[in-house]
C-alpha cells in the first residue's frame, strides 16, 4: 500500500504542477485575445465593442499601484 500511495502522491503532485503551467499558458494567450480586441474596439471596428465589453466584464481592470518615491536622506 505504501507505494501505491506514494506512485498517486507523486501523480497528484504532478497534476498540479501542469495546471499550474496550463494555466499560466493560458492566462497569456487570453491577455494577447483581450489586447487585440481592444485595439480593436478602439478602432471602431465591427463588433469588436460587443466582444470587448463582454471581455470587460469578465476581466475586470486592477487599478496599477501608485509609484512611491524613496525616502528623501
Amino acid at each position: 500500500m505504501q507505494a501505491i500511495n506514494g506512485a498517486l502522491g507523486q501523480l497528484s503532485d504532478d497534476c498540479v504542477c501542469t495546471e499550474l503551467v496550463l494555466g499560466g499558458d493560458l492566462a497569456d494567450h487570453d491577455k494577447s485575445f483581450y489586447s487585440s480586441v481592444r485595439f480593436a474596439a478602439s478602432n471602431n471596428v465591427n463588433g469588436a465593442q460587443a466582444i470587448f465589453d463582454d471581455l470587460k466584464q469578465r476581466y475586470p481592470s486592477v487599478p496599477k499601484k501608485p509609484v512611491v518615491p524613496p525616502p528623501a536622506p
